[in-house]
């Protein structure tokens, strides 16, 4: 048993890097580099300053949000948040299968001074909104594209895997507190010493849980996460008129470009939430060459918008988080 677990990290980090390998060759496969080279260098600056803009909004949003979810149990500065959640997000970025998601959990637990397994409920519920937002996002996408009759084959296919990702979200979030009941009337068959340790866990865990419950506040969550994933669709959109997308893509109007931005958005997050190495290289770079090509938008360009989208978004992320985990610890300190 002792060998176990290095055995099965090694596993997942030879499955994530295979896997980052399989979408990066899937991304690159019909680009012609110098086609990418030429089309990246005529990348537009002049969008540079509203992505970082709106990037910066998202980000924002995401703090208000996780400040209105923990708000039922502590009242503290929105630092107390920002710091732990930026830092999370940028480990993302430099370690594999959101080993940030744990950082952030761990340094929110000492700025809130709450259990980590009740941050970590909220943290939860985050994810599950997540998916519901950009779900309804591409949803509202397809059935605007299907007006206008672009709506293919490859968008009735992501429809269906929305809707699974959507459905899965909404039955996690109905059905999680009786299933942590169950699991807490599992524990009884474990040794008594392992009992009242575990059960604190997962009572802890299902309070963050049940901040959810006000209906009020629900509603209040819904909307901004939906406000802050569109955000994100937007920097997309950035990202496409940047490097000219809006040449190449029929009747490439702003609200044209906006939706294949959040049909592009949907794909990406299904992409990262795969395993995969750090800064989840290959599967953003894909789901922008495969979204593209649903409207004959060639692959090299394609390829030069996802670097473009990547390499900010990146950026931002890391130095923000940088910021914030070196303020951390000088307020420890």
């Amino acid at each position: 048993m002792a060998f176990g677990l290095p055995s099965r990290s090694a596993s997942a980090v030879v499955l994530g890097l295979f896997l980052s390998a399989l979408f990066l060759y899937l991304a690159v496969r019909n680009v012609d580099y110098q086609e990418f080279v030429t089309a990246f260098r005529q990348a537009q600056s002049i969008y540079v300053f509203p992505f970082l803009l709106l990037i910066s909004a998202f980000y924002v949003l995401k703090v208000f949000r996780w400040r209105a979810l923990v708000g039922g149990v502590v009242k503290a500065s929105l630092a107390a948040f920002f710091y732990p959640m930026m830092t999370g997000f940028a480990a993302n970025n430099v370690f594999p299968f959101r080993a940030g998601e744990l950082i952030r959990v761990y340094i929110a637990g000492n700025t809130l001074a709450l259990p980590k397994a009740k941050i970590l409920g909220t943290v939860v519920i985050e994810r599950l909104f997540d998916l519901l937002a950009v779900g309804v996002i591409v949803g509202a996408a397809l059935l605007s594209l299907a007006f206008i009759g672009d709506a293919g084959a490859g968008s009735r296919l992501l429809a269906l895997s929305t809707g699974i990702a959507m459905a899965t979200a909404l039955v996690l979030l109905l059905f999680m507190p009786s299933m942590l009941s169950k699991m807490r009337g599992l524990l009884n068959l474990l040794p008594g010493r392992f009992v009242q340790p575990l059960d604190r866990q997962i009572e802890n865990f299902g309070d963050g849980l049940a901040l959810a419950k006000d209906q009020g506040l629900l509603i209040k969550i819904g909307v901004n996460s939906i406000a802050q994933w569109l955000g994100l669709a937007l920097c997309i959109a950035v990202s496409l008129f940047a490097l000219g997308i809006d040449h190449l893509v029929s009747g490439g109007s702003a609200v044209m470009l906006l939706l294949i931005a959040c049909i592009t958005l949907g794909v990406m997050v299904l992409g990262i939430s795969i395993p995969s190495t750090a800064a989840f290289i290959g599967t953003i770079e894909y789901a922008f060459v495969l979204c593209l090509g649903f409207f004959d938008v060639p692959a090299s360009n394609a390829l030069a918008a996802g670097v473009f989208y990547h390499v900010l978004s990146f950026a931002f992320t890391t130095l923000a988080g940088a910021i914030c985990y070196l303020l951390y610890r000088l307020q420890r300190y």
